[in-house]
């Protein structure tokens, strides 16, 4: 399993969840993060929202047995998920529950199915567990984008994505 195909399963994993205020979670950055248009991402009717893009920090295999045909290795990920949240209201406090909802939220889709909703594990590549190992979340602190008066906070929720695949 590549590294890109990691970072679409969890993406897909995450934004299958439907997180409230989480408007996107993409594989890869679509966009510079520095330039986000934060007017036009935020859902009508709502003043908050937040995108999410995944990053394959590091990946390290280690063979896990010898079975006569090349064995098995297992393949670890470090992956991080960069989500970044804003109010375009202005209102600090809002702002801060928002994004204390949105971290509790993915920690919880997270520990809620291991194998991010693929089929159980055997076939070669299969995710075997994700955020088992390592979940730790780096948080931000407040600052304001747009034209001064948009809270925006950002983490970067960083776990071990673990597949097992057959050595070569």
């Amino acid at each position: 399993m590549s590294a890109e195909a990691v970072q679409a399963a969890v993406a897909a994993y995450i934004s299958s969840a439907q997180i409230p205020n989480l408007f996107e979670c993409f594989a890869s950055p679509p966009f510079d993060m520095e330039d986000v248009p934060v007017n036009q991402l935020t859902p009508p009717g709502s003043t908050t929202s937040a995108v999410g893009v995944v990053y394959t920090d590091s990946d390290e295999d280690e063979v896990i047995g010898l079975d006569g045909a090349g064995g098995r290795r297992k393949c670890s990920y470090a992956v991080t998920l960069e989500i970044m949240l804003w109010d375009v209201s202005g209102d600090f406090t809002v702002t801060g529950l928002a994004y204390d909802a949105l971290i509790t939220a993915v920690k919880f889709r997270l520990r809620a199915d291991p194998m991010l909703g693929t089929t159980p594990a055997g076939e070669s590549g299969d995710i075997i567990q994700a955020a088992v190992s390592r979940l730790f979340v780096e948080r931000g602190r407040p600052v304001l984008l747009g034209d001064g008066n948009v809270p925006t906070r950002w983490a970067g929720i960083q776990f071990a994505v673990e597949t097992c695949e057959f050595s070569t």
